[in-house]
């Protein structure tokens, strides 16, 4: 028992940080006070008349982008946009935070912001990134025409021209299964592979929860039950552990 409530933890913990991160970074600390723009309190040389706020630490003027207060140099404000978007469900079911378990289908991470010639993440450029063909697929992931990306880094391995974000952490191209950047080695392959509730997925010969291979007694039975529980012809599950 006290191994699947350490388990229960660890993946709380792991889901958790980044929406927390993120929320901080939503929340706007520049404030405009007569005819001087203010970070933290902080006044910064922005030009009062045409300063927006953009979000998630940003905000421009006529003159520069802004990300906490900095002026981010070689960003052309003109053509910066900030793409902000909440990840839609894909199939995966809700569920209730009462009990501990992550809810899958609200994966945060902070967004890719692209001008007219660079990418960013999290206010720092991402290298060798196409603007022109760039599109993030959410929850961390991206792509340009020829690399996949993850958190604004080289995701490597993995083919832009068939790459797709399933959701809850789970990726895939035409010849792997990826979950939170990493690919799965113990997938049979990813034509078969499936994410169901609750952090589950599966292939056709497996089982898996959180990215790793469970132990199950039927692949072809087994269904989610909600709130983190499953269940096979033989077996009732939790967070991916035996329980009966």
């Amino acid at each position: 028992m006290k191994g699947i409530l350490h388990k229960a933890l660890t993946i709380v913990i792991c889901m958790s940080f980044v929406s927390v991160a993120f929320a901080q970074r939503g929340m706007s600390d520049y404030q405009i006070k007569g005819d001087k723009v203010f970070y933290n309190g902080r006044a910064i040389a922005a030009d009062v008349r045409t300063f927006r706020i953009l979000g998630h630490g940003y905000a421009k003027d006529r003159m520069n982008v802004y990300l906490d207060g900095m002026v981010l140099r070689y960003v052309d404000p003109s053509t910066f946009r900030l793409h902000v978007s909440t990840p839609e469900p894909r199939g995966l079911g809700s569920v209730s935070r009462g009990r501990g378990v992550p809810e899958p289908n609200h994966y945060f991470a902070p967004k890719y912001v692209v001008s007219r010639y660079d990418v960013m993440f999290d206010g720092r450029k991402v290298q060798g990134a196409s603007a022109n063909t760039f599109k993030d697929l959410h929850d961390g992931y991206a792509m340009d025409a020829f690399t996949v990306y993850y958190f604004g880094e080289k995701l490597n391995g993995a083919v832009s021209s068939s790459f797709r974000n399933l959701g809850a952490g789970y990726a895939l191209d035409a010849f792997g299964v990826y979950y939170r950047g990493e690919k799965m080695r113990e997938t049979v392959g990813s034509s078969s592979f499936i994410v169901l509730d609750d952090g589950y997925a599966r292939d056709a010969f497996n089982v898996y929860f959180c990215g790793k291979k469970i132990k199950v007694t039927s692949v072809d039975s087994f269904v989610c039950d909600g709130d983190g529980y499953a269940h096979d012809t033989f077996r009732k599950y939790y967070m991916g552990e035996i329980v009966r």
